[in-house]
């Protein structure tokens, strides 16, 4: 799923106006959910890469609910978030770490 389409998903899955200001919002929240898992799975990843993996699409969706109703996060991340990102880091975390080093 595209960005700009899993932003307007979001609108809808959040109830929200589509007006410039929560457009605004709700795009800052998306980009950081997006660093905050990549981050947590392996930072050679790209959103580009992980947008067909639903598993991932989960993980943002449950993540940017969080974030938009706790900006601070302040009971930490769901139990729910937490599950969708351990099978992430799992599948993910050889991708991109080639060894280097030759015999």
């Amino acid at each position: 799923m595209e960005k700009d389409d899993f932003i307007n998903s979001m609108l809808t899955y959040l109830h929200l106006d589509d007006d410039p200001e929560t457009m605004q919002e709700l795009t800052a929240i998306v980009d950081g959910s997006i660093a905050t898992i990549i981050n947590g799975i392996n930072q050679s990843l790209t959103y580009d890469d992980l947008k067909a993996d639903n598993q991932f699409i989960m993980a943002l969706r449950t993540l940017v609910t969080q974030t938009y109703y706790d900006r601070e996060l302040a009971n930490g991340y769901s139990f729910g978030f937490l599950s969708y990102v351990a099978p992430l880091q799992a599948k993910y975390s050889e991708v991109g770490n080639d060894d280097e080093t030759d015999s």
